[in-house]
């Protein structure tokens, strides 16, 4: 899903908890837990540089560690200030920073995996994402920093005006040569409910999902005004788990009138045997004749004083929708209870 080396983005939309999955992929990497988006992963150093919001992503940190009981040291470093992708100095601060925590992260025999950017809003500040000329040099930069340190660059970042459809805000040279962009939403229906998409990952298979939820908590810590500080973790389910039940169609009066006719004549009226080899049919089913559901659903009150055709249709539309509702079964003339 995320490859040893190259640029990747993880993008979202605003709140959709972009920084809540990055920092839990990478304290996965850097705790060295086997797995991490569901697939198998490697320990590595991790340097994160929160441009956005260190004091957050800090809390965000505890928060993890107190979840997962993990209190001892891990790979990973932040750096809570942002910088320009576009200024030499800055670059140059960068790359030091980062050559000083592989050495450190050397001495315990662990590699430097991952350098992660969020966001890219604040790696770039003041340029026109749109800027075709300004945007690849900041790619550029990104190119040279997984060159020089041998880690993938993660880069978080905003969709665009049009969402999950046209991809990374701004310049399309961004997705266009990502080599894996991971995109993080919120579901309409259910706003606590968040989706994960693999959307592109160039030697790998794409369009994987995984859901989560964010559950609080307590961080230990007490403010001035005596209430507890609290963040959250990313607390991921099953796909499957994330579909609401389908609503159940009331049925028409019509079909009612129907349904209670077929009840009726199947209890009290003349029964057929099924036709041979019904698939998942009881041997005790029987069926009856729509012919006969007809007239006992005229004498119920079915035709209303309508016109003939009037009655007809209306009769063959309540057959047709308790079929479709899975009440009943029908083969040619013949109809039967499921």
């Amino acid at each position: 899903m995320l490859p040893a080396r190259g640029v990747a983005f993880l993008v979202g939309q605003s709140k959709a908890g972009k920084t809540f999955v990055a920092l839990d992929a990478t304290l996965r990497l850097a705790a060295g837990i086997p797995k991490v988006f569901g697939r198998k992963a490697r320990q590595c150093g991790v340097v994160y540089v929160a441009a956005e919001d260190p004091n957050g992503c800090r809390s965000r940190v505890t928060a993890w560690r107190r979840n997962t009981r993990t209190a001892q040291y891990l790979p990973f470093e932040m750096i809570g200030q942002g910088f320009d992708l576009l200024n030499l100095e800055d670059v140059a601060d960068l790359t030091a920073s980062l050559a000083q925590a592989r050495a450190r992260f050397d001495e315990r025999g662990i590699e430097l995996g991952v350098i992660v950017l969020d966001t890219l809003s604040r790696v770039i500040p003041g340029v026109d994402e749109n800027s075709s000329t300004d945007m690849s040099s900041a790619y550029t930069v990104l190119e040279n920093l997984t060159r020089e340190t041998g880690a993938l660059v993660l880069v978080v970042a905003h969709f665009g005006k049009a969402g999950a459809e046209k991809g990374i805000r701004g310049w399309s040279g961004m997705d266009a040569n990502s080599d894996a962009t991971i995109t993080v939403e919120r579901n309409e229906e259910d706003r606590e409910l968040r989706l994960i998409t693999f959307a592109k990952v160039k030697n790998g298979v794409d369009g994987g999902q995984l859901a989560f939820r964010l559950e609080q908590v307590d961080l230990g810590i007490i403010d001035d005004d005596g209430d507890p500080l609290v963040s959250c973790v990313p607390v991921y389910q099953p796909m499957e788990a994330t579909a609401r039940p389908k609503r159940v169609k009331a049925l028409s009066n019509p079909e009612k009138v129907v349904l209670a006719a077929i009840k009726h004549v199947t209890d009290n009226g003349s029964t057929h045997p099924l036709p041979a080899n019904v698939e998942g049919a009881k041997p005790s089913t029987k069926a009856v004749t729509r012919e006969d559901i007809r007239h006992r659903a005229l004498d119920a009150g079915l035709a209303q004083g309508d016109k003939p055709g009037t009655v007809r249709m209306r009769f063959s539309r309540a057959i047709e929708g308790l079929s479709a509702a899975q009440k009943i079964r029908v083969e040619g003339e013949l109809i039967w209870l499921l």
